[in-house]
């Protein structure tokens, strides 16, 4: 327990899409911890953790850092290369001539990141099947230290 105390905080803590409740009629909500790679591997071989009254599933949780402006891999909106200060972008058909609420392509999405890596790219950015996604994230889990 005092393990877990010093070497772990919450990253973020996600509220569950589906409007479900438990069963004292609580709100459920995933959390984001990170913790040290040492406490990480006793976490994940119990599968379990308890927290107050509540039995919480473990599990490894690796996000790729995605631009909300121009939807590019690695970098923040604050620091965005690709859309200057003032510029529109749009993260939908990549087009600079409008922001993604005014897109008038949302029917024909342009990822960036597989366009720029010259694989398919007619899918909205991060969608399941992207092709950058899986590589950054790949590149992501392969140079994060899991204490092994």
């Amino acid at each position: 327990e005092e393990e877990f105390k010093r070497n772990c905080y919450i990253v973020r803590k996600i509220p569950w899409s589906r409007r479900t409740t438990g069963n004292d009629g609580d709100r459920r909500h995933n959390l984001v911890l990170e913790v040290d790679p040492r406490l990480r591997v006793k976490l994940i071989a119990q599968q379990y953790l308890y927290l107050s009254w509540y039995r919480c599933r473990v599990e490894d949780f690796t996000e790729v850092t995605r631009c909300f402006r121009c939807g590019g891999i690695g970098h923040i909106a604050r620091n965005c290369r690709i859309c200057g200060v003032d510029e529109k972008c749009c993260r939908i058909c990549t087009e600079k001539t409008h922001l993604q609420q005014e897109c008038p392509n949302k029917n024909k999405p342009v990822c960036g990141s597989c366009k720029d890596l010259k694989v398919a790219h007619d899918h909205r950015v991060g969608d399941t099947g992207c092709e950058a996604n899986r590589r950054a994230l790949a590149n992501l889990m392969i140079t994060t230290d899991y204490g092994n």
